[in-house]
């Protein structure tokens, strides 16, 4: 009879597999620091040692509990296991070894192994640390640092446990005043992460393995536009990644706000990412090991760039209300175990209980395990009921839609759909997923109070609304004590000056912050850390030692110290580092134009302007590197996931398109292969775009050698995705040799961001091909413009190779000699002249002048000093001003096209420059001194 009745078949947990996120250092269980073997100078400090580690070979076949998951999600519901517990029973103080005694301090380690594992979690039983002890949980490569875990980490008895990190191996140290007492710590499992999990990189090199999983096609990150008006409701939501039994999976969910105002951690998230059932699953002890993540987004738009992995994590929880997706709601309220720190900068969400149909709305969520998205909901929803072949809700439980942009997928049940007011009104069962398909939100106003004759646990206004007896029909949200999150540098500019860098950036935006924190600002060279300034600006002395191949990254991040220190364990913070990359090197600047006669007399000129290259590779540009056979191993039927064995194979590394200039094209590739004569196809995927061109080595092809492949056509990066490059291989043999890899200094294992794909890369998955160790032997060659089509030949060498690609110089002009004479300049985009009084006997040649980051100053440079010819304001409205202007000759106005648009001669000093009359856009004032040309970049509004 309900004429909004419909059926699905599947629930938003298992549209794609959930993932799970590593979290930070920063949690509220830890207090930052580093392990002191990080600077010792012990070798054996630095190593994995074999003699103390723990191996763990899981009883079970990951595929299959892969496969099986799947088949059980879209069957009834359940949501789709990432992991899987395996049981021990570890001793920390009876297994850990001493192995050092420096500084006062004994440090004892112990190892885990988990052979194949793409992440590795610990659950305890007990987990007591003395005073004065802390534990550090962290990577062989030093990329993950859980800790400093300390007496204040968890002084409740009970079970517990610490966050994923990346990789197959884990190492424990645990440091204490020497002959100081060892810790009670009781290891009861160790959870092997066996599905795509997403990573915390902590520098640009390197990448978690499921990062970006959601579908970018459709998935709207949170900093997008899209979500310029939520960006208060997002500190309010959080990652679950869950235990029952020894079930991993990973859902979404929302911090709420009560009516008393007291705070309470309330979590509200969906049913059935506990039970699929009609009753709770898992047990105190499995709660207890719940782990909940806050702000893990990505700085921009872009999903060409690395999340932010602001993380700060709570873990154990209790259930407060549970009503099932089997006759009710599928509503879940939690009551986090610890209250929440003012230190994560949390907002506690409004909601909206009543029986009002929202009229436009968002929800946002973390889809495949991916940071946060946003999805817009431009119109009402319908009231419907949730059907699937195992379970039935409640008569209109649910609000029915589909969003008009963005969308939902595994990983973002429980998430919170918001109202036009930015209230909370429902929360994610599932659908058909994906962008356009449909949805199923349980709505707030049936958890509230609709199953209350089931007792307390069926329902939520005694929880959300303690102080009216959930008469309240809607509730502001808000942070606690105004602690909102802090601002991040907004922009980082780098200047080569010959013998140093000039670095200058934004300040932290005034307001945005208390008055009472002082700002200083950090400084990072290549990932290490040089000084800190209260200023806006730093010269950094650089030698070619610092240059090396000609790619540097330069990074500032805002530290906020507290006026006193903030509950105890926290006297400053520092934000997100903000990026600038810096490419410096010789570039070609003398050409030789073609000349012929004029019809009228004289010199006909002609010429092509060259285009600018970088050479980009995972691994940087080391002459020591060591490079090993990459062999890719036959991928059958069942590892694939298939009905018949892949065709081919397409291994692929990531990199981060999002910090690469617009407009820039790959146009050769560069790989090392491992014999010759070897068959196999280039691989490069942008977005949706991807090519696969066919190589073949040549026979007498020597070992160690690079090949550089030229494409058939350019290929554009999309800056708004990320971009993968790699290889395919038929996957006809046991093992297909076609390319070698570049093996991690010390043997470590290293983050790749490799992807596998059985479908020529229009899916990644990954199943069934190990991990390397290293990046792929490829490289790739980037040019300053995205033509369709372009003359190689005017490809220049690449002036600097590194791991990033750094913006461009702009050609601001090109001067034309005769004879060894000036005798004009033309705009950057000009390619031919005239010269009346030339023939074809003269000489001519062409001077390329650049100005931008990075290049060495060929023409003389805006200066900040009282000599110094200034046009200003740079940015105008209708006209601008020249400093010293009694040192310019003249002075042209061009349009980056090359267009002549003003012209002054015998300026005065002061003189005022009328742009009225022109339209708005980008020009180029070219100004004629004594001492040469002054160029400078000019932006009408």
């Amino acid at each position: 009879m309900n004429k909004f009745r419909r059926v699905f078949l599947q629930i938003g947990l298992t549209v794609l597999v959930a993932l799970v996120t590593t979290l930070t250092a920063s949690a509220q269980i830890s207090f930052g620091g580093e392990p002191l073997s990080f600077s010792s100078k012990a070798p054996h400090t630095h190593s994995f040692d074999n003699a103390m580690t723990v191996r763990l070979i899981p009883d079970f076949n990951p595929e299959d509990l892969i496969a099986q998951s799947r088949w059980q999600a879209q069957r009834d519901g359940r949501p789709a296991q990432i992991g899987q517990v395996i049981p021990v029973d570890i001793d920390f103080a009876s297994k850990a070894e001493l192995i050092s005694s420096e500084r006062g301090v004994d440090v004892y380690r112990l190892q885990f192994k988990l052979e194949g594992a793409r992440a590795v979690a610990l659950y305890y039983d007990t987990f007591n640390i003395p005073e004065g002890g802390k534990l550090y949980i962290y990577t062989p490569n030093h990329e993950n640092v859980l800790g400093a875990y300390t007496n204040a980490t968890h002084q409740r008895s009970g079970s517990f446990a610490t966050e994923p990190v990346l990789g197959s191996e884990l190492i424990m140290d645990y440091e204490v005043v020497k002959g100081g007492s060892l810790p009670n710590i009781k290891i009861s499992g160790a959870g092997y992460i066996f599905d795509k999990v997403g990573g915390r990189p902590i520098t640009d090199q390197h990448y978690g393995v499921g990062e970006d999983m959601s579908d970018a096609t459709c998935e709207v990150n949170i900093n997008c536009p899209e979500g310029a008006d939520w960006q208060t409701e997002k500190n309010g939501v959080v990652q679950m990644l869950m235990v029952t039994g020894n079930y991993m999976s990973m859902c979404s969910g929302n911090l709420m706000n009560n009516t008393k105002g007291d705070f309470t951690p309330l979590i509200l998230s969906a049913a059935h990412c506990a039970s699929r059932t009609a009753n709770f699953t898992p047990t105190q002890n499995d709660l207890n090991k719940w782990i909940f993540t806050f702000h893990y987004e990505k700085r921009g738009c872009s999903n060409g760039t690395l999340a932010i992995f602001r993380g700060k994590s709570i873990i154990g929880a209790t259930m407060k209300a549970f009503l099932p997706i089997a006759g009710q709601s599928d509503g879940l309220l939690l009551q986090l175990t610890d209250q929440i720190p003012l230190r994560y900068r949390v907002y506690y969400n409004g909601w909206d209980s009543s029986a009002d149909i929202l009229t436009s709305g968002a929800g946002i969520h973390h889809p495949a395990g991916d940071a946060m998205k946003v999805s817009i909901l431009k119109k009402a929803p319908t009231l419907s009921t949730w059907i699937t072949t195992n379970a039935v809700g409640g008569t209109n439980d649910h609000f029915y839609f589909r969003y008009d942009i963005g969308g939902t997928e595994g990983g973002s049940s429980g998430s919170s759909l918001f109202n036009q007011n930015k209230l909370v009104v429902g929360t994610l069962t599932g659908g058909a997923g994906g962008c356009g398909g449909t949805e199923f939100y349980g709505r707030l106003h049936v958890h509230w109070n609709k199953y209350a004759s089931g007792g307390n646990s069926s329902r939520m206004d005694i929880y959300l609304d303690p102080q009216n007896n959930g008469q309240t029909t809607s509730l502001a949200g808000t942070y606690r004590e105004n602690y909102k999150p802090l601002p991040s540098v907004p922009l980082v500019l780098a200047q080569y000056r010959g013998d140093r860098v000039d670095l200058s950036w934004h300040p932290v935006p005034v307001g945005e912050y208390p008055s009472s924190y002082q700002v200083e600002y950090y400084i990072y060279r290549n990932g290490d850390y040089i000084t800190k300034t209260k200023d806006l600006a730093y010269s950094d002395p650089i030698s070619q030692d610092v240059i090396g191949y000609g790619m540097i990254r330069y990074e500032v991040s805002a530290r906020f110290i507290y006026p006193e220190i903030l509950e105890g364990a926290e006297a400053y913070a520092e934000t997100d580092k903000t990026p600038a990359d810096l490419a410096i090197g010789d570039l070609q600047t003398k050409i030789k134009p073609t000349v012929t006669a004029a019809a009228n007399g004289g010199a006909e000129l002609q010429w092509k302007i060259p285009y600018l290259s970088q050479l980009v590779s995972r691994f940087g540009e080391d002459p020591n590197h060591d490079y090993r056979v990459f062999s890719v191993p036959y991928v059958t039927a069942e590892a694939a996931q298939t009905t018949n064995p892949p065709v081919g194979v397409v291994i692929a590394d990531k990199f981060m398109a999002g910090t690469y200039p617009n407009k820039v094209s790959i146009v050769a590739v560069e790989v090392m292969p491992s014999a010759p004569d070897s068959t196999y196809f280039l691989f490069l995927k942008s977005g949706e775009k991807r090519i696969l061109q066919k190589v073949t080595t040549p026979s007498d092809w020597q070992n160690g050698n690079w090949e550089r492949i030229n494409l058939t056509n350019p290929f554009k990066i999309e800056t708004s995705q990320m971009l993968f490059a790699g290889i395919r291989m038929p996957n006809k043999y046991q093992n297909n040799r076609a390319i070698r890899f570049v093996k991690s200094p010390d043997n470590l294992y290293t983050i790749t961001g490799k992807k596998i794909s059985y479908d020529n890369g229009l899916t990644f998955n990954g199943y069934g091909i190990p991990s390397l160790v290293g990046y792929l032997a490829i490289k790739y060659l980037v040019v300053n413009t995205d033509a369709t089509q372009i003359d190689m030949s005017l490809v220049q060498e690449p002036y600097a190779k590194g791991t990033n690609v750094a913006p461009f110089p702009e050609l601001i002009e090109i001067r034309i000699y005769k004879n060894g004479v000036h005798i004009d300049t033309q705009g950057p985009t000009t390619t031919s002249y005239t010269d009346g009084s030339g023939s074809t006997n003269d000489e001519y040649e062409l001077e390329l002048v650049y100005q931008g980051t990075g290049i060495a100053s060929s023409i003389a440079q805006i200066e900040n000093n009282s000599n110094a010819v200034v046009a200003y304001p740079s940015v105008t409205t209708d006209r601008l001003s020249i400093k010293n202007a009694h040192m310019v000759v003249s002075a042209m106005l061009y349009t980056l096209d090359g267009r002549l648009v003003r012209n002054w001669d015998s300026l005065q000093s002061g003189v005022t420059l009328s742009l009225q009359g022109l339209t708005a856009g980008n020009y180029m004032l070219v100004m004629q001194t004594a001492n040469g040309t002054i160029s400078q970049k000019i932006v009408k509004k």
